[in-house]
């Protein structure tokens, strides 16, 4: 996945930035 990002100081899902607008994430 080109926007994959995975750290352990922000978690993001495997999904590209603009799926991660789409979708909740657990951090909100």
């Amino acid at each position: 996945y080109e926007g994959r990002t995975f750290t352990e100081d922000d978690e993001y899902l495997p999904y590209p930035q603009e799926q991660l607008d789409l979708l909740p994430l657990q951090q909100n």
